[in-house]
């Protein structure tokens, strides 16, 4: 049921953003965050807004409302060629509607990039990303080189909070 997915963060998002927003500490550069849906997900923009992210996007049409996962991907890997496709791209593992975890490798097969999947914790390294990834009961360290996408699962990192500037930030910001 996707009526109310727009309303509430997907917490996974939020692990990639904050993953996107350490990038951009350390490396420069500006976090882009681009979401499928009606008006509703302006709720989430302007939450990335108050976290510290850059620019947004919203790509929204009625028949993208029972979008599968290939249909979206298509839609977002268009997206990212038209801006011009970043050093990474970071997604949550699971979205809240399907929780299918596939956008992040149909992205990296359409957009010819790395992909780093099932991160439980992104380190950043000077070419590219390190990441963990939880594998029975131990951990996997896997490596890409940038141009990379990375998905993150839940709690891998902690979001930063909003702060006072923030939520100023995220009224005035042009989506």
């Amino acid at each position: 049921d996707r009526s109310n997915a727009g309303l509430t963060a997907n917490p996974s998002d939020l692990n990639a953003l904050e993953a996107a927003l350490t990038l951009k500490a350390e490396k420069g550069g500006k976090v882009t965050v681009i979401s499928m849906g009606n008006e509703s997900v302006e709720v989430q923009l302007r939450e990335a807004a108050a976290m510290g992210a850059d620019r947004f996007i919203r790509i929204t049409d009625e028949v993208f409302a029972s979008a599968d996962t290939l249909v979206t991907a298509k839609i977002l890997s268009s997206a990212i060629r038209y801006l011009g496709t970043p050093d990474a791209i970071f997604t949550g593992q699971f979205s809240l509607d399907s929780a299918t975890g596939q956008i992040g490798g149909k992205l990296a097969s359409m957009l010819d990039a790395a992909l780093l999947h099932s991160a439980s914790s992104v380190n950043i390294m000077d070419n590219g990303l390190s990441i963990q990834r939880k594998a029975g009961p131990r951990f996997e360290v896997w490596q890409a080189q940038f141009p990379v996408i990375c998905s993150v699962i839940e709690g891998a990192n902690k979001p930063r909070s909003v702060t006072v500037k923030g939520k100023m930030a995220a009224k005035k910001a042009v989506i």
